[in-house]
Parts: C-alpha cells; structure tokens; sequence
C-alpha cells in the first residue's frame, strides 16, 4: 500500500486518503496517522470511492470483489485492535460504501499510531455446469467436487438424482420416493435425504451409497421447506412445516429442542453437535446455533431472505440466494461463528436452490428465478490474487476531542 500522507492530527475531523496499490496482503505496515498524546478519538469512518475491478476468466462474470480493513492503535502493527470487529467494505458498481468505527478511549498519555490494515477476500461465484433436468426445492449433500442433489419440483414431484464431479453433472440412482421440498445431508457416497412434500407431508428417509437409495427410519414428524446439516448417521433435520429438531444415528429419527423461533424455507448447515440454521418465511433473519442439545440465537442475517440455502460449518458458514415475497437475491452472506458479513453476489438472483460444499468451495444447482426452473449450477472460490486489479482508494477519517 502506497499511503498518501502521514500526519499528525489535530481536533476535528481529518481526512487520510490512502491509495491501494497492492492487494491480497496485510497492506499496512506503517503508520496512516500519529494520534498525539492528550487526545482521544471519537469515531473512525472508511469510505470505500472508487471500485475495484476483477479480471476474470471465462465464465466469471461477478466483476465485484471485497476488501476488509481493521483499525488499530498502538505503539506497532502488533496492537491490539481499536475495536473488536472486522469492517467489511464491498467494493464494485457501489459508489461508496462507509463502515464507522466507534469509541471512547482514555485520554492517551503518550502519542500513539494509528494502522489500517487491509486485505482481499477473493471469493467469487463463477458458472459451474449444467444439471440435467431443471428443477427447484431440492436436497443437496455432498462437495464442491463431489456434490449432490435429488428430489425436487419439474412440473410434478421429481425423484431425479445428479452427482457432480466438479465439471459436469451425471445422472445417479431415482429416490424411491418423488418428492420436493426435501432436506439432505452427507457425501456423494454416502448422503441422506428426508422430509419432503408430494400430496402431503413426507417423513421418508432414504440412505445413498453412491450408486442407489434405500429405505432408513422415518421422521417422528412429517414436514418439508426445512434444514438439513450433518452425516448419513449423525443427521440433523431442522424446522420445516414444523419447528421441531430431530437428530438421526443412521437408524432412527430422535426428538430433540424445537428451534426457539419456527420457520421454513430456512437455511442451514453444520453438524449434528455444530448446527447453523438462519432466515425462513416469513420475515426472519434470526440465526440459531446448535451444541447438541440446545439451540441459541445469534446474529441476524444481514438481508432477510426464504427460500435461501446454506453450506459450511456453524463456524464458517455460508449463505446464499433467497426470496423476500416480492424479490428474488443473488445475495451471499459469510458467517464466522458469531456475526454475517456481505459477500460476493451469485450470478443470477433465485430462490429454492440446492446446496452444499464449504464456505470456502460452495456449489448450488437449480432454483427459480421467477418465470422457470434453473438448471445452471455455481461454484464458489477464491480468485487468483494476480486477477484482482485495483482501480480505487480509501479515504479514512477520524474525529478526535
């Protein structure tokens, strides 16, 4: 990072302009500012001017890309940080995007220096290939370069099942029984489906060992539009219709605590004993964490969306597409374990998508966007650093008293 200037403050608001000119590591290895000693700062703002432009390859589309920068004051880049938070600023068509730091600090005795650190998230959706027959309120298990997905709405209830290979899709063995709105859970080899609507509610549960789906436990309770997280023998079957939890031991279906606030079309990921549940119709941005036993409320999701889908862990999670009655998103949100951040966009906007994967390499397939059925899928990873071009600055300002 090439910083501009380098001053001491004086009470009132001071503007620092800092120009990027190297992405993709900690960027700040000398002071932006000196706060002089006597002084306190009373609020910090990082304005966001100008976009950044990503230079994909074929096939990558989302031209946007994301930075995150960290306050720290201190007597070296090892203080600790001013507050106890990442800001993240989204970068791209936005003209500007501020993120607001805000304190009260003693009075320093001594002068102490001020850092910005910045640094790339790279992580984009980029087209992936084409499943077979368009469908949408599927059930997904699985990875990026192993995914699955089964079940689902055509014109009717579908029993289809598709394995993804990283490249391209092929067709696996049909459900015993067509359904849609279903959840999943589990490998390419090894996954789980349950729950599901077709002239009522389903609590069938069927087990897949890579080539052909049996018949496992029923659900105490029938229910479709929920969350599934977890493994063939350690399940996890979330809300629905419902608001109740059963947790799955590769047999049968245990109840456990209902979510503390029922919902379907939610989204969901994790595991048995780390489970993630966020969004749902209607009107809920509420996210809960489960230990095992006990579910707990979290931060909200940051854009209230149905009909989303999920993948990752309850500490890495990932969120994405969704449906708020009237719109349909594209919108992406990253958990780290306590609070969501916005991220890169999906390329088309729709809802009822399949997911699974991490939040580091996540796959959807299918949806709805609003006139049809989808039958694109969408890989997301991480850019190249040497693909991201940075074409803008930061302006930082900080009021001091």
């Amino acid at each position: 990072m090439h910083l501009q200037n380098n001053i001491n403050l004086e009470a009132g608001l001071n503007p620092i302009e800092i120009v990027i000119d190297d992405l993709g590591v900690e960027t700040s290895k000398i002071p932006v500012a000196i706060l002089p000693k006597g002084y306190r700062i009373k609020n910090m703002t990082i304005i966001s001017k100008d976009p950044f432009v990503s230079n994909l390859t074929t096939g990558q589309t989302n031209e946007d890309s994301c930075i995150k920068a960290r306050l720290q004051v201190g007597d070296n880049i090892t203080s600790d940080l001013f507050l106890e938070r990442t800001e993240v600023i989204t970068t791209g068509p936005i003209s500007a995007n501020t993120g607001s730091y805000f304190s009260n600090p003693i009075i320093y005795p001594a002068d102490k220096k001020i850092y910005l650190e910045t640094w790339i998230v790279p992580r984009v959706w980029t087209s992936g290939g084409n499943i077979s027959t368009a469908r949408r309120m599927m059930g997904g298990a699985g990875t990026q370069n192993a995914g699955l997905n089964f079940g689902g709405f055509e014109s009717s209830q579908s029993n289809t099942t598709e394995e993804y290979n990283g490249n391209s899709w092929s067709g696996g063995g049909n459900l015993a029984t067509a359904r849609y709105g279903l959840q999943g859970c589990g490998t390419q080899t090894a996954g789980l489906s349950f729950s599901g609507y077709s002239t009522g509610y389903h609590t069938t549960t069927e087990e897949y060992d890579g080539s052909a789906w049996s018949g496992g436990g029923n659900l105490n309770t029938g229910r479709y539009a929920g969350a599934g997280c977890g493994t063939q023998t350690a399940g996890l079957c979330i809300g629905g219709d419902a608001g109740v939890t059963e947790e799955y031991n590769g047999s049968t279906w245990t109840n456990t605590q209902d979510l503390n606030t029922a919902r379907f079309f939610t989204g969901g990921c994790g595991t048995q004993n780390a489970g993630l549940v966020f969004g749902g119709y209607s009107g809920v941005n509420v996210t809960e964490e489960y230990d095992g036993s006990t579910w707990t409320i979290s931060n909200d999701l940051n854009i209230w969306r149905s009909h989303l889908c999920g993948a990752g862990t309850q500490n890495a999670g990932l969120s994405f597409g969704g449906y708020d009655q009237t719109l349909y998103y594209s919108t992406t949100e990253e958990y780290d374990g306590l609070s969501w951040s916005i991220a890169n966009n999906l390329n088309v906007d729709k809802r009822s998508l399949a997911g699974c994967g991490s939040q580091n390499a996540g796959l959807c397939s299918g949806g709805y966007a609003g006139s049809s059925n989808l039958n694109t899928s969408e890989e997301y990873t991480s850019v190249n650093i040497s693909q991201v071009t940075p074409s803008g600055s930061l302006t930082l300002n900080i009021t001091i008293a």
